[in-house]
């Protein structure tokens, strides 16, 4: 009985001594275990410990705003710098050192409204037309100081001083023969002035071609008073052709309706001085100005 006792007594020590050795788990810090892949347990979180979402340098345990938009400069805290305080963190931000209260685009670049490049905070023509030459100021070039900027001017290299048109052309006679409302007939009052033309375009074989402009007041439809214009310009051109011996070849005609008044179309002396016939050089619209 006692040898039997003994024998157990050996058994349970070899397994509480020997066995444990041989087959206990190993002891790991309680950091290596959750580090560890070993083993079906997993501890859950602990792959997002120091995890860096938006790639900005800061470990997501630090990062105060975890959402930083890729590339863009941030402090230790993971929060975008905005040096300028345009809204347009650094790093993304292609205009750095935009004046503070400036509006900006998505890249930080002040705002541009006429693309002209002069941004709109400095910009004094704000509405200048899409491939207009401007200056610094974003205004409109005019080389020729006749105050029609270089994209409407048809005559760009008028001499200064000399009286133009709204295209920039030196206007050779400007007649406001007063004609009665609804009428194209010239009076032969007005006969001297147009025979001064007619010397003026035969002494200068220069002038390659005119252009009589017809206008009107504002009373009547639109598409009216283009025809009326048209027919007020005619009226001229005609006398130049039959009367003093002008080549239709030299002589253009347009009307502009009740466009560009020189009058206030209110008042009827106004109206009066819009119903009108200007004769402008035109040699440059078909000739390169020199």
């Amino acid at each position: 009985m006692m040898k039997k006792t003994l024998i157990g007594i050996g058994v349970l020590v070899f397994v509480l001594t020997g066995c444990s050795d041989k087959f206990s788990p190993e002891r790991k810090s309680v950091v290596s275990m959750m580090q560890s892949n070993e083993g079906t347990t997993k501890i859950v979180g602990w792959e997002n410990y120091k995890d860096d979402g938006d790639r900005d340098g800061v470990p997501g345990y630090k990062d105060k705003c975890p959402n930083t938009p890729l590339g863009a400069k941030v402090d230790k805290e993971g929060c975008a710098l905005d040096t300028d305080k345009d809204g347009v963190p650094n790093g993304l931000d292609k205009c750095p050192n935009t004046p503070l209260g400036v509006k900006v685009s998505d890249n930080g670049c002040a705002l541009d409204t006429d693309k002209d490049g002069v941004p709109n905070y400095k910009d004094e023509c704000p509405n200048t037309p899409l491939g207009a030459k401007v200056n610094k100021h974003g205004c409109a070039l005019d080389t020729d100081k006749d105050g029609v900027p270089d994209y409407k001017d048809k005559c760009p290299n008028t001499p200064l001083g000399v009286a133009v048109n709204h295209q920039g052309c030196p206007i050779l006679a400007q007649f406001r023969f007063n004609f009665k409302f609804n009428s194209w007939k010239i009076d032969k009052k007005y006969y001297p002035q147009i025979q001064k033309l007619a010397k003026l375009l035969k002494k200068n074989k220069g002038i390659k071609k005119i252009e009589i402009q017809g206008y009107t007041d504002n009373i009547g439809s639109y598409l009216y008073n283009k025809t009326l214009s048209i027919k007020r310009a005619n009226a001229l051109r005609a006398i130049l052709i039959n009367k003093y011996g002008i080549k239709p070849s030299r002589i253009d005609i347009v009307g502009f309706g009740s466009d560009y008044p020189v009058a206030n179309n209110n008042r009827p002396e106004g109206r009066a001085m819009n119903r009108r016939v200007t004769v402008i050089d035109s040699t440059c619209f078909t000739n390169k100005c020199k």
